[in-house]
């Protein structure tokens, strides 16, 4: 599974959102955060591209999803005054992860049955590390971090109107914002670990994950701090 593509140097990923929600602290900070980012990496030199991820897989929503994306893009600009060139809905990513998982060599997967209802669960078994039970969530998590990448799995991303029509999607490194709430660190450790198992897992180096607190927004030094860590940026004299 090779890597092809124009690429941006760095693809930044905020305010992912479900259709069941509104625009909240989550989203807001998680923007300004991906706002100072962005504005330090081109003052570098460096060219980001952005996108916004939309959860429509688990929420039970009857708004049409487009309809919705429109909305919550027009909300985040009201507030932030910052525009993703791209934004992607999970479910279209399930064809994606389908293709992730089967590029998993038998070896390094197993389906077994557990519970009292005889409920099948998938494990992979990546090299020194537990089992990791594979759900819907992570493995879709998994196949749009690698395609943020560049992999040649099919996420669907659309364009955004208001973005920059000619950034490409991919980056040779990807930065993905979210609050630090378990359930999303939990599922983007589950995913960097089914990616360990395939055959784009060289493309780890590549993927940093910023977890923010949604009731503070960080100085902008403390941004430029982390992405020096990360060697994302390279540190400033002086």
């Amino acid at each position: 599974m090779n890597v092809k593509g124009k690429k941006a140097d760095v693809n930044i990923e905020f305010s992912h959102i479900y259709t069941s929600q509104t625009l909240g602290p989550d989203q807001v900070v998680g923007g300004k955060i991906a706002k100072q980012i962005y504005h330090l990496l081109y003052d570098q030199g460096l060219t980001p591209t952005t996108n916004v991820w939309i959860d429509d897989y688990n929420p039970r929503n009857k708004e049409p999803r487009i309809s919705f994306a429109t909305k919550y893009l027009e909300d985040l600009w009201k507030h932030i005054k910052f525009n993703p060139n791209y934004y992607a809905f999970e479910a279209d990513a399930f064809g994606a992860g389908q293709v992730l998982l089967e590029s998993i060599p038998p070896s390094l997967k197993k389906l077994k049955i557990k519970g009292k209802y005889n409920e099948e669960k998938l494990y992979v078994y990546p090299p020194y590390s537990k089992k990791i039970s594979v759900d819907d969530c992570s493995l879709l998590s998994a196949a749009y971090a690698a395609a943020k990448c560049g992999a040649p799995l099919n996420v669907h991303p659309k364009k955004n109107n208001y973005g920059d029509p000619k950034l490409p999607f991919a980056g040779e490194k990807s930065i993905t914002i979210l609050p630090a709430h378990p359930y999303f660190i939990r599922s983007e450790f589950k995913a960097k670990k089914i990616i360990s198992v395939s055959p784009l897992s060289q493309l780890l180096d590549s993927m940093h994950n910023l977890f923010f607190d949604p009731n503070l927004l960080p100085p902008q030094k403390n941004v430029e701090s982390w992405l020096e860590e990360s060697g994302i940026l390279k540190k400033l004299e002086g």
